[in-house]
């Protein structure tokens, strides 16, 4: 796809940002608030200027059923990060296919 492996970084959000800590916090009484995950995933977010999102299957997107992903979506869009949907090959022909019916 023309990228330099020497220059080019993969950042996959689940495993920067503890999303599941929340949980670890509650059983241990304490809180995290929203802000604290708000400012770390805009910051990374704005100094990356891109994020990928995985579209599948096409009808039906698991991305768009996360609030974190709803959440991660917006934040790149009011950023003015670069955001690109991707979907796998046979999920972009069925999309495909239902638009020409």
């Amino acid at each position: 796809c023309g990228l330099d492996p020497k220059t080019t970084f993969v950042w996959i959000c689940c495993l920067c940002v503890n999303q599941h800590r929340v949980k670890e916090a509650e059983a241990r009484g304490e809180t995290i608030p929203f802000e604290v995950f708000k400012e770390t995933f805009s910051s990374r977010v704005s100094s990356i200027g891109h994020i990928v999102a995985l579209m599948a299957p096409w009808n039906d997107p698991h991305y768009l059923k996360r609030a974190w992903c709803c959440f991660e979506m917006f934040t790149a869009i009011k950023l003015g990060a670069k955001v690109v949907i991707e979907m796998p090959p046979r999920e972009s022909q069925q999309l495909a296919d239902a638009l020409i019916c």
